[in-house]
């Protein structure tokens, strides 16, 4: 990823996830904040194994998904080495769990529900990306919309009423 690019991924990915939760009465919107603020911490790790394969990578991308691509080279994905890391740091259960499964929120132990919002709000995202990369991937999980419960319509409303969140705030 380019210089920045991750941080606002990361960043835009978190207030989505946050604005997510409240709309959605999850308990602890701050919780799905922070999940998708670390949830590609990952990426950090396998920045330099990305790097030295990215050619590859990116022919492969256009057939699979980016963390399929990772298992497939690397042999494990940035989800899962997110959710090492933050084992290692002693990171609380739900948000390893968050981290480690935002691309498969139905293996979630914790909380699939809040893998779930990481994952939806990381689809989300796609819309306010300000550079296109090969190495960011929004397709949402199928399972996420039944975790949620929520129909497609339902998600169509979720993102209209962001877009309108968005759109009514001052500027600076």
């Amino acid at each position: 990823l380019g210089a920045g690019e991750l941080w606002q991924h990361s960043l835009v990915v978190g207030v989505i996830s946050e604005w997510l939760a409240r709309m959605l009465r999850y308990p602890e919107p701050e919780q799905a904040y922070v999940s998708g603020l670390l949830h590609d911490i990952g990426k950090l790790l396998l920045d330099q194994s990305v790097l030295s394969n990215y050619p590859k990578i990116v022919d492969y991308i256009q057939k699979y998904q980016l963390w399929q691509v990772e298992e497939r080279l690397l042999g494990i994905d940035h989800a899962h080495v997110g959710g090492l890391i933050a084992e290692h740091w002693n990171f609380p259960a739900e948000l390893t769990d968050a981290i480690r499964c935002h691309h498969a929120p139905s293996q979630a132990k914790v909380s699939p529900r809040l893998a779930a919002i990481v994952n939806l709000a990381n689809a989300f995202s796609e819309d306010y990306q300000l550079t296109a990369s090969a190495l960011l991937s929004f397709q949402p999980h199928p399972e996420t919309f039944n975790i949620l419960k929520l129909r497609s319509e339902h998600v169509l409303d979720l993102k209209t009423k962001m877009l309108m969140a968005i759109h009514s705030l001052e500027p600076l």
